[in-house]
């Protein structure tokens, strides 16, 4: 018999009201511009104090389901968009070895745009290799998942920009 010793959690919610949602956020965020990095788009270095208390308040039932199904507090550190053109894409990175990464699929149409990718911080101890998985979200989903869990995406193919808002969290006891 074979079994797991270990596993990782990621934390999946469903927006509640996206629609509504989401129009109010795009309105938000016409306030908050990205600009041109190396392979995409973003608003991650640039200023934008008033986003995460807008974001909390927009999305606190979901904050809340986050701590009902955690039995932790939510404490949100920052909060950004990226936006991905055509052909553009993230290089695998995490976001360091403490708390959670959590991403709002805002503008991801299934059957067009590269989903996340994740690498297992640890290979097939069968095999010795690497192990990857992708994600399997919609939009208006929120997937969070641990910080130090490396991830990217593959160039967008799509003529239509793909869009996340991303955000970094902890979990408080």
């Amino acid at each position: 018999m074979i079994s797991n010793i270990f596993e990782i959690n990621c934390i999946n919610i469903n927006i509640i009201d996206w629609d509504n949602k989401k129009k109010n956020l795009l309105k938000l965020l016409d306030n908050y511009p990205e600009e041109s990095k190396e392979f995409f788009h973003t608003n991650k270095h640039l200023p934008r104090s008033g986003l995460l208390p807008e974001f909390c308040e927009m999305f606190d039932p979901e904050v809340i389901q986050m701590q009902k199904e955690t039995k932790m507090r939510v404490h949100i550190k920052d909060v950004w968009t990226v936006t991905y053109k055509e052909n553009e894409f993230h290089n695998p990175h995490n976001h360091g070895h403490l708390g959670f990464n959590g991403v709002l699929y805002l503008d991801y149409i299934r059957e067009e745009h590269s989903p996340t990718y994740f690498v297992c911080p640890f290979p097939n101890a069968m095999d010795d290799k690497s192990m990857m998985c992708s994600s399997d979200v919609y939009e208006g989903q929120i997937l969070a998942v641990p910080a130090f869990l490396t991830h990217y995406t593959s160039p967008n193919k799509s003529k239509k920009p793909k869009r996340i808002l991303a955000f970094d969290f902890n979990l408080v006891p």
